[in-house]
C-alpha cells in the first residue's frame, strides 16, 4: 500500500498517543512481574500497526517520536502518578485532541482508548478510581502543555 504524503510533524502527532499507551503498558508489565504480559497482547496488536503506519519506516521519525515520548513519560513519572492514573490522563488528552480534530488516531488506537474508557467508567463505583479520574481531568491540560512545549498539537 502506497503512503500518501503527510508532513512529519503530523505523523509524529498521530503516532504519539499509541506510543504513549504502548510505553505505559510496557511499564505496567515491568512493574508487575507476577502479571501475565499476554493480557496486553491484544492491545499491542492494535497499537503497533498504528505507530508503524505513521512512522513509514523512517528512522528519523522514530528518533523524534521516541524523544518526544521519553520527555512526556519522564514528565509523567515526575508527577508520581501510578500507571492507572497515567492511562486516565492519556485517555483524556487523546479524547480532547480527537474531538477537536487535532489528531488522527488509527482504528486500533481508538479501540484501546475506548477499552480504557470503558474500564474507567465501570470502575467509577470505586471512590479511589473516581477521584483519580477527576484528577486526570485536571492533569490532562498539563500533559498536553508538556507535549506542546515539544512543538506538537500547537
Amino acid at each position: 500500500m502506497k503512503q500518501t504524503y503527510k508532513p512529519d510533524k503530523l505523523r509524529i502527532e498521530d503516532a504519539l498517543i499509541p506510543a504513549l499507551l504502548e510505553e505505559l503498558m510496557q511499564s505496567h508489565i515491568e512493574q508487575m512481574p507476577d502479571a501475565d504480559p499476554k493480557v496486553y497482547d491484544w492491545a499491542f496488536e492494535l497499537l503497533l500497526p498504528d505507530i508503524m503506519n505513521e512512522m513509514n519506516n523512517n528512522k528519523k521519525l522514530f528518533t523524534r517520536l521516541n524523544r518526544t515520548k521519553k520527555k512526556t513519560i519522564d514528565w509523567m513519572a515526575s508527577q508520581k502518578w501510578g500507571i492507572p492514573k497515567a492511562y486516565m490522563v492519556v485517555r483524556r488528552v487523546a479524547y480532547e485532541l480527537y474531538q477537536n480534530g487535532k489528531v488522527d488516531l488509527g482504528e486500533g488506537t481508538l479501540k484501546v482508548v475506548q477499552d480504557i474508557n470503558d474500564q474507567v467508567e465501570e470502575a467509577h463505583v470505586e471512590e479511589k478510581i473516581l477521584r483519580q479520574d477527576e484528577s486526570a481531568i485536571k492533569q490532562a491540560p498539563k500533559l498536553l502543555k508538556i507535549i506542546q512545549q515539544q512543538g506538537y498539537f500547537i
